[in-house]
């Protein structure tokens, strides 16, 4: 390979090249027969509540299916829980009512009639009761 360099052409060779990796924090990286792939690892606030939301939509499609609901069943979601999971639950509010058909999700302290569980999603204590609309 050739390098124009101030007007001058310098020869550069693979043995020329040395390729150093070192990690770089937050960082995860791979490199296989010649590939490298490098993959920012490091979790802001709202990827972690995203995880927290996707948590909590499986607890409750678990939920539904351990208390006998249609697939199709409407549902009312009161749940508890810390302040920093409250706010994750309600910023992807939209986001948990359509995957679990649910018409009303809040935050409760006392439970309806319905079917209730307590889980810890995540570091967080919560309890989720669901109950048919």
């Amino acid at each position: 390979m050739l390098l124009n360099i101030d007007g001058e052409d310098l020869a550069i060779s693979k043995d020329d090249v040395e390729i150093i990796s070192t990690e770089i924090t937050g960082w995860v990286v791979e490199a296989e027969a010649g590939i490298t792939v490098a993959i920012d690892a490091e979790l802001d606030e709202a990827l972690i509540e995203e995880g927290l939301a996707r948590e909590f939509v499986n607890r409750i499609q678990n939920m539904r299916k351990d208390a006998g609901f249609d697939v199709t069943d409407k549902i009312i979601i009161n749940f508890t829980g810390s302040e920093n999971f409250v706010k994750a639950i309600k910023n992807f509010n939209q986001y948990i009512s359509t995957e679990t058909l649910a018409e009303k999700l809040t935050e409760n302290s006392k439970t309806g009639s319905g079917f209730t569980q307590e889980f810890k999603i995540g570091e967080f204590d919560c309890s989720i009761n669901i109950e048919k609309v």
